[in-house]
């Protein structure tokens, strides 16, 4: 529960201190540490896919359309705001978090590695296909966000094969929550800064919010199903659980601080459901 109130604490230290919305530039590189940490626990070897990771990269192609459908009234950002919601791949920390809770950290890797990089292709296209054209164009757009992903990809499989990534890991993991905590005040100043300065109607502000929670709740319970008796947990955290550092740096940098109120809101919503989650478990105590 500590670490759900600590988020709580970082969002609102960013909302009441839109000064440090200079530093957001940051979250750039900070999420590149978190991606190459996250790939550097992961024995890239041993992941194997299943047939119903399929299916949940299936489902996740469904929710980017449903979150912009349903903002499109609100406007074209806020259109874009619960596309991004919906587009967001699975979270770094969703294996931790799910071995916490006494699942198959395995499993979620799959999709953790499988939806990032897919992402970082899929996204830029749809949006273009939607309308909403990239301000410095798609082959730029592509260059320099697949090699977000990319390049800790390709570092930690460097450190894997010299025999690195073991030590490396259990250093570097230490830093991923502070560092993380640091992102969400830089994302959220930068939004609270935003908002502060534009005369966006609180209608919108609060939509995108009930949206963000809507399709929060609709991935965890989707997942849940499409995982089965066998991997119900491990799916759920899989489609509900969410890289939100990604898309909150696409909305920032690429379409304004509107847009990325989408990713910022499900900030708070996933690890509200983690923290009850967490709570509920017995096993998650013990530990």
């Amino acid at each position: 529960m500590w670490r759900a109130a600590t988020l709580l604490l970082a969002l609102a230290l960013g909302i009441f201190n839109p000064i440090f919305a200079v530093w957001s530039p940051l979250i750039r590189w900070i999420l590149v540490f978190m991606l190459w940490t996250g790939f550097l626990g992961m024995p890239l070897s041993t992941l194997a896919p299943r047939r119903s990771h399929l299916r949940l990269l299936a489902a996740w192609s469904v929710f980017p359309a449903l979150g912009w459908l349903l903002l499109r009234p609100l406007g074209p950002e806020a259109a874009v705001a619960g596309f991004l919601v919906g587009a967001t791949p699975t979270a770094t920390a969703a294996p931790t978090i799910t071995r916490l809770l006494g699942g198959d950290a395995g499993y979620v890797s799959v999709s953790f590695l499988g939806s990032n990089l897919l992402a970082m292709v899929l996204i830029p296209s749809a949006l273009v296909l939607m309308g909403s054209p990239l301000p410095h164009g798609l082959f730029r757009f592509f260059v320099e966000n697949i090699a977000v992903v990319a390049g800790p990809l390709v570092l930690a499989a460097m450190a894997h094969r010299i025999g690195l990534a073991e030590r490396l890991s259990p250093l570097l993991s230490k830093g991923v929550f502070p560092l993380w905590l640091v992102a969400l005040v830089l994302a959220s100043a930068k939004t609270s800064a935003f908002l502060r300065q534009s005369a966006q109607p609180w209608g919108v502000v609060l939509g995108i919010a009930f949206v963000s929670g809507l399709l929060c709740a609709g991935q965890f319970l989707v997942g849940r199903r499409m995982g089965g008796t066998e991997h119900a947990l491990e799916a759920a955290q899989s489609l509900g659980q969410k890289n939100t550092m990604l898309t909150l740096w696409l909305g920032l940098a690429t379409f304004g601080p509107l847009a990325a109120l989408g990713p910022a809101t499900y900030v708070l919503w996933h690890n509200l459901w983690n923290a009850i989650q967490m709570a509920r478990t017995k096993r998650f105590v013990r530990n």
